[in-house]
């Protein structure tokens, strides 16, 4: 298996409460929280994961399916806020085979150098940006 993509987008924070709550993958809300991905190959296939809200994607192309994830992250977190529907829909994790993937990888590349990720989303803005 190669994991070619392992993103962790950190959103908007405004309290140490806040912070406290995501370093221990904490409770994401309306305001703020943390999305995070993984996309891997398996066999001849890409399959990329939303970790935080149990999305999973197939395709050939990993950079547009990462891409596909992205979007629907998005479309998953708008429908939560617009439709005022509960918190617990933006904290409904994948099962645990993808998170001991991610884990796995985490682990081995922060061992060997720590890398920031280059995205970030605020909910109250709906802007995914990168750095």
């Amino acid at each position: 298996m190669t994991v070619l993509y392992i993103y962790s987008a950190h959103l908007e924070f405004t309290t140490m409460n806040d912070i406290m709550r995501i370093m221990n993958r904490g409770y994401n809300t309306k305001k703020q929280g943390t999305v995070e991905y993984l996309v891997f190959k398996e066999g001849n296939t890409f399959v990329g994961v939303c970790l935080t809200f149990d999305l999973v994607r197939e395709g050939k192309d990993p950079d547009a399916l990462l891409e596909e994830l992205r979007e629907s992250a998005r479309d998953h977190i708008n429908t939560v806020i617009l439709k005022d529907m509960p918190e617990a829909l933006l904290n409904r994790h994948a099962p645990a085979e993808y998170w001991r993937i991610y884990d796995q990888n985490t682990k081995v590349k922060s061992e060997k150098l720590l890398i920031k990720s280059p995205y970030s989303f605020d909910f109250s803005n709906n802007a995914l940006s990168i750095a």
